[in-house]
């Protein structure tokens, strides 16, 4: 564990020798925390949250004014309350008493959604930072954050940020400075966790229904509209995605379609293929015997190498070519969260969650 009279980071192959003060980066994935980290520290880091792949944390540093900051890139996480490794990682750094500025990034285009994990990480630590990331995308859902009434109700400063944008990667910058020399004061909001264990996995649909709750009634105070609301044809979206009824239907109806599009899809370039590399292949065999190559020379390239990677690729080519851009549009409209949400339940009863279905 880091001290404060000796504190390293490692970056890049490099040490960050005595640094004043520890930073980590918390959020859900896909919020740009990542793209941040890189900005505040300089470095290109690729992160990436799947079933398979080893958890682990970036790690980074960085000069602010006159002081050095170490900085820290936690996984991408949904919950503190640890169903998975993930989970488990961001709590166990979070909790620790030598971290003196949490930057809690989330997507404010869904406040609602990403203020249950900011209570969370606002249960272990007062001293904290929430960047609403992707800010412009809420003028086009028809609403505003109000900021200082947001930072009222959490005890925290609060801004709106761009992460691409440099002028909103300074404004961070100051922010992380003010909350770690306590130019900025932060409180802890008591009044939201009093009597409640957010952490007792036994009590968790509890836990879940209660930060939903407080969630959405301090999202009443800071949301305000601006023009047409187009969130709310999202909800009447989420009602029929999501419902106990049509949720699962639709999934399966709408799965079995993009699988059906894929195999027969597949087969029109497939055969193409086929046909175009069987004319390569007669031609590579008229090269051979010109050259009067012997017999096992040509079946090991031709017969050998050559038919068995041009069958692979005329099989295996065409579905990936299909399959993935359709993926990628599903989720891009947003649908695999619903799909997590729609399989929950079922991976639950196997101590699993829906995310694991993806």
């Amino acid at each position: 564990m880091l001290t404060r009279n000796s504190r390293k980071t490692e970056a890049n192959g490099k040490m960050c020798d005595n640094t004043d003060y520890n930073v980590v980066l918390a959020g859900n994935p896909n919020v740009g925390k990542s793209t941040i980290f890189n900005a505040l520290t300089g470095m290109k880091q690729h992160t990436g949250n799947w079933t398979g792949k080893t958890v682990e944390y970036a790690k980074g540093c960085t000069k602010i004014k006159d002081k050095s900051f170490s900085v820290v890139d936690l996984p991408g996480t949904y919950s503190m309350i640890s169903f998975s490794p993930e989970e488990e990682v961001s709590r166990q750094f979070l909790v620790r008493d030598d971290i003196d500025c949490t930057v809690i990034v989330i997507d404010s285009s869904v406040l609602e959604r990403n203020l249950s994990f900011t209570l969370q990480v606002l249960s272990v630590t007062k001293k904290a930072v929430l960047c609403l990331n992707l800010s412009d995308e809420c003028c086009k859902n028809g609403f505003v954050i109000d900021e200082d009434e947001l930072s009222l109700n959490l005890g925290i400063p609060v801004i709106s940020t761009n992460a691409t944008k440099k002028s909103d990667i300074e404004k961070i910058r100051e922010k992380i400075y003010d909350v770690c020399t306590e130019k900025t004061k932060c409180f802890r909001v008591t009044r939201l966790y009093d009597g409640i264990d957010i952490f007792n996995k036994e009590k968790h649909k509890e836990n879940t229904e209660f930060l939903a709750a407080r969630s959405k009634e301090i999202c009443s105070r800071c949301i305000k509209k601006c023009g047409e609301n187009i969130s709310e044809k999202t909800k009447k979206l989420d009602k029929i995605l999501t419902s106990k009824i049509t949720g699962i239907p639709i999934m399966i109806l709408l799965l079995g379609l993009l699988f059906w599009i894929t195999a027969v899809g597949a087969n029109y370039p497939s055969r193409l293929l086929s046909e175009l590399f069987e004319y390569i292949k007669v031609g590579l065999v008229y090269v051979f015997d010109f050259f009067n190559a012997p017999d096992f020379i040509k079946g090991f390239f031709i017969n050998g190498i050559y038919t068995t990677l041009s069958w692979v690729v005329a099989v295996m080519l065409p579905p990936m070519a299909i399959f993935f851009p359709l993926f990628a549009l599903i989720e891009d409209f947003g649908y695999l969260p619903r799909i997590a949400f729609n399989l929950d339940k079922f991976f639950s009863k196997c101590g699993a969650h829906g995310k694991q279905g993806l």
